[in-house]
């Protein structure tokens, strides 16, 4: 059996590409699978795959052939919460299309549609969570975080939860327990709220091909509408009231990763959550404009998406920001070196008048949890600091979130040439729009 985790399908394309002898190719595979059968068994199948045999169709083989950008995940900044991920999700919205109350172009922390006029024009609203693919050898933290995310999204969106749905992926050589311990995350989160687990689907990453125990995967929610609060509502003259934070996956991950495990109980609790949903079953409601979470790249990567969708200029008080950390959690970011303003702090932000920020402001306290102004909304553009002078400096975005653990500290710089790299996936996203609008045409004509 293999002694490490390897991608076996990976592997084999790579050893035809560099132009190995059959002999030599049988060799590598049969050491990383453990069986000369398995061997020839997966070199067939790669074979006969990278020439698609029994493929005569040039619009089929157009359709099985990806769009390459030559960009990798990694170096594109895929999933880092920064620059490089969101412009990334441009491209996927572009793709996906403006369907929706909101849709993907919004780029909101949740979908909406309408449900129609039958039912009385009330919205429903979706969302989904990725798993913090770090903590897999932690499930049921892992679980636990993403449900919690799940829920927190619909409830920034202005939507009562209803249930969560989970899809699970894990390597061939993974304990069947991380999948029973993750579970027990996601429904611990559902169950203590009310909002329970009910569908979900549970998969082998690559079928057989795949060694390893990795696990990965994701959460999601749905939930209706009660009051709409997208992140573009946000009015000039608004104050930004944010709920205290103790983070979640990013801020657990930074704990095991860098040896202060214990700030890690920190993390485990529904504070905020609850409050959010207090906030949303009250009249208070209403009055809120805008709200969202401090996830995306910290809030720095929050506040400049949510100036940017609405055209609005955003000014924050680091002050009162870091006034609301969890203590222990600043402690550990303070010591570690790492930037506040740029790691996922789970915390609640929304925008409201300034004659209701008094009100908002004391149903949080009431519910456990504290909250202040950190922000006001003006007219402009971009996003402003206040500094000890009594001025101002911007808020530059920055390529990836805040290293939050030594390999990130390591990785930690933008590509040589952004721009170029960009183009290529603007490329690549094109082609794949063609390719989608290809395959609608066909569809439309075997209607």
């Amino acid at each position: 059996m293999p002694t490490e985790p390897v991608d076996l399908e990976d592997l084999t394309r790579r050893l035809l590409v560099s132009k190995k002898a059959e002999a030599e190719i049988l060799k590598r595979l049969s050491e990383a699978s453990g069986s000369e059968e398995w061997a020839k068994a997966i070199l067939q199948e790669v074979r006969t795959t990278e020439r698609l045999d029994g493929v005569t169709s040039d619009a089929l083989r157009q359709i099985l052939t990806m769009p390459k950008s030559g960009v990798s995940a990694g170096t594109g900044g895929l999933g880092c919460r920064g620059e490089g991920d969101f412009h990334i999700h441009r491209r996927i919205a572009d793709i996906a299309g403006k369907g929706g109350v909101l849709g993907a172009t919004d780029q909101d922390d949740s979908g909406v549609v309408s449900m129609g006029k039958a039912r009385k024009g009330r919205m429903v609203a979706v969302t989904v969570d990725g798993v913090h693919s770090r903590l897999d050898r932690f499930p049921f933290l892992m679980g636990f975080h993403v449900a919690r995310a799940a829920l927190r999204d619909l409830v920034v969106t202005g939507a009562r939860p209803l249930a969560l749905f989970a899809d699970v992926h894990i390597g061939n050589d993974g304990d069947v327990g991380k999948v029973l311990d993750l579970t027990a995350g996601i429904s611990t989160v559902g169950d203590a709220l009310g909002f329970p687990l009910v569908a979900g689907s549970t998969l082998r990453i690559g079928g057989d091909m795949v060694l390893g125990e990795r696990l990965t995967g994701g959460v999601g929610a749905v939930g209706v509408i009660v009051h709409l609060t997208p992140r573009k509502a946000v009015r000039p003259g608004d104050l930004l009231i944010m709920t205290e934070g103790a983070g979640g996956g990013t801020i657990a991950t930074t704990a095991l990763f860098n040896g202060m495990g214990d700030v890690v109980e920190a993390t485990l609790n529904l504070r905020t959550l609850r409050s959010g949903l207090a906030l949303l079953g009250s009249k208070l409601m209403s009055k809120v404009h805008s709200m969202t979470d401090v996830t995306n790249g910290g809030i720095r990567g929050d506040a400049m998406h949510m100036a940017k969708v609405s055209g609005a200029r955003i000014e924050l008080d680091p002050e009162a920001f870091l006034g609301l950390l969890d203590p222990v959690v600043l402690r550990m970011l303070e010591r570690l070196d790492i930037d506040p303003l740029g790691v996922s702090i789970d915390s609640i932000l929304l925008s409201v008048s300034p004659r209701d920020a008094k009100a908002v402001i004391g149903l949080f306290k009431r519910n456990g949890v504290r909250a202040a102004v950190v922000g006001r909304v003006r007219t402009g553009k971009g996003v402003f600091l206040s500094t000890d002078g009594g001025g101002l400096k911007e808020l530059r975005s920055r390529f990836r979130e805040s290293p939050y653990t030594p390999i990130k500290k390591v990785v930690d710089r933008p590509p040589a040439d952004q721009s170029g790299m960009e183009a290529r996936i603007d490329d690549a996203a094109r082609r794949a729009m063609e390719k989608k609008r290809m395959v609608l045409r066909m569809l439309g004509r075997k209607r």
